[in-house]
């Protein structure tokens, strides 16, 4: 607590409670989104927070070589970005919003882009690796990717295999969590804004999580056994996925 100069109340005997606590309070205090950055169990506090400190041990050298193995050169970058065409993506990258991440009773209000999931299917390969579950993802605007988690989850099929109208499909989103600061991790501190570097920092590859809706606006997370990297589908179709930041509530 002394470290990072906060003040919690010290509950005896209650056990992982006590590092969501912590957390709870370095998140809001510090607004840091790589704190949601983790794999492994989630929290009983908050499903966005992990359950142990290994948790984010195991992601730090996992999200590194999965970035690195997909990194995305300026030179591949649009060069002649013509913003004229993109009037609300323009305003978010000169105008970025601010960040919005703090805890309420235990819930994370969180600023998000939000691409919602049109299928989300059980990788039969999975059954020969017991206790890890596959799955392969379709979101709007993202390419396909998988995912391994400890636990099996509801799928969401496409519509043509949907035979049962009074089937309740969950639904899924996949989040990237919003911080001015993504635009800026190419350009010098202090440096003005540059759309077009911004621009090139939006559509890298970026971790993002997967969120199950609780109801309107409230999700809980998904929790998986690796990092989620997610990738622009097109590029060129950036201003519709991202001319709105939303703001949601993970419990």
């Amino acid at each position: 607590m002394g470290i990072f100069d906060i003040q919690i109340p010290v509950v005896y005997g209650e056990g992982g409670k006590a590092f969501g606590r912590l957390l709870t309070e370095v998140v809001s205090l510090s607004e840091d989104i790589t704190l949601l950055d983790w794999v492994g169990q989630s929290s009983r506090l908050n499903t966005c927070l992990p359950a142990h400190p290994k948790c984010y041990y195991d992601t730090a050298w996992l999200s590194e070589n999965a970035l690195s193995a997909h990194a995305v050169s300026a030179a591949n970058s649009p060069r002649n970005q013509n913003f004229e065409n993109y009037p609300s993506l323009y305003r978010l990258l000169v105008d970025p919003p601010p960040a919005r991440l703090y805890f309420t009773q235990g819930k994370l209000t969180v600023n998000c882009i939000m691409h919602k999931v049109e299928t989300l299917k059980f990788h039969y390969e999975s059954i020969r690796r017991p206790g890890i579950y596959r799955y392969d993802i379709s979101a709007n605007g993202l390419k396909s990717f998988s995912i391994n988690t400890g636990r099996t989850i509801a799928q969401v099929p496409d519509d043509t295999d949907s035979g049962e109208d009074n089937i309740i499909i969950p639904t899924y989103t996949v989040v990237r969590v919003w911080h001015p600061a993504i635009l800026y991790d190419v350009q010098e501190s202090g440096a003005s804004s540059d759309p077009l570097l911004s621009f090139q920092q939006l559509t890298k590859p970026f971790i993002a999580l997967l969120l199950m809706r609780q109801g309107a606006g409230k999700y809980r997370r998904v929790p998986t056994k690796a990092p989620i990297l997610a990738m622009l589908k097109n590029p060129d179709n950036i201003e519709s996925i991202t001319s709105e930041i939303s703001s949601i509530e993970i419990s």
